[in-house]
């Protein structure tokens, strides 16, 4: 089932057009990773995803709904939405208030809102963090706990444009265990634009934009396979996806191995 579909989308900056009649279905509960070279669009079309830009032509809907005025408000209360910014926006006097923010706005009651902080602050490590200032944070910990603030209502959907930024590779791993955790269990469907090809490792299924369409769209492990076509679109092999193609190449790996603790098992047997 699709959660999104895009249809027939045209949009430009005055002269520049960026997508010229883009067609792209995403499936509800999926992980998706947005690749593409600078330029093609990745911020753009979340951007649309959101409401905040609207295209010139086509149409897109959320499970069959418009995204339009009428039902604008509904749909993006079932988002969330984490850029490389927002954790320097955090405004909150404490990381508490900072979660309570999107719940209040929303109309819950203080009893499911301290529950919820609870639950988010638990799943992400920061529960110690609670009564801390946000300007007192490091740019890893203020990251958290902006994809934290961004989860804390349950949406339907998480956009991530660069979200990992400025974070610390332990912390982008952990946090990326998380969001795996939560689009298995929770079927919340994520999609992930990034400049960099590691973290499409994480994901489900892979889109990359060029040229204003969609230049290649599948299952990671497929999307990975097309290494030519990649780097038609200025996009390099992740080091593990290169190293697992050429070791099956050699018949020491009999499929694709992703993950480099299952590499390292896996060749240690």
């Amino acid at each position: 089932m699709n959660i999104i579909a895009l249809k027939d989308i045209t949009f430009h900056y005055k002269a520049k057009k960026i997508f010229n009649k883009l067609n792209l279905c995403i499936q509800k509960g999926t992980f998706l990773t947005i690749l593409g070279p600078s330029g093609s669009g990745k911020t753009t079309l979340l951007q649309l995803l959101l409401g905040r830009l609207q295209p010139q032509e086509g149409e897109i809907l959320f499970e069959n709904d418009l995204l339009d005025l009428q039902h604008m408000k509904e749909i993006c209360s079932t988002i969330g939405f984490v850029c490389n910014l927002s954790g320097q926006y955090l405004t909150s006097n404490t990381v508490s208030s900072e979660l309570a923010f999107v719940l209040e706005n929303l109309c819950y009651p203080k009893k499911e809102m301290k529950e919820r902080i609870n639950e988010i602050a638990k799943l992400f490590d920061i529960d110690d963090l609670l009564d801390a200032s946000p300007q007192a944070l490091n740019c890893s910990e203020k990251q958290i706990v902006a994809i934290a603030s961004a989860l804390v209502h349950h949406p339907k959907i998480l956009l991530l444009d660069e979200a990992f930024d400025g974070m610390n590779e332990y912390d982008v791993e952990k946090v990326f265990r998380i969001l795996k955790k939560i689009n298995r269990e929770q079927d919340v469907t994520i999609i992930c634009v990034t400049s960099h090809m590691e973290y499409s490792l994480y994901g489900k299924e892979i889109v990359v934009l060029k040229n204003g369409k969609v230049f290649l769209k599948g299952k990671k492990q497929d999307v990975l396979q097309e290494e030519k076509k990649l780097k038609q679109a200025s996009l390099e092999l992740p080091f593990i996806a290169d190293l697992s193609h050429k070791l099956s190449y050699y018949g020491l790996v009999d499929k694709p191995i992703y993950n480099m603790s299952r590499m390292v098992k896996h060749l240690w047997k």
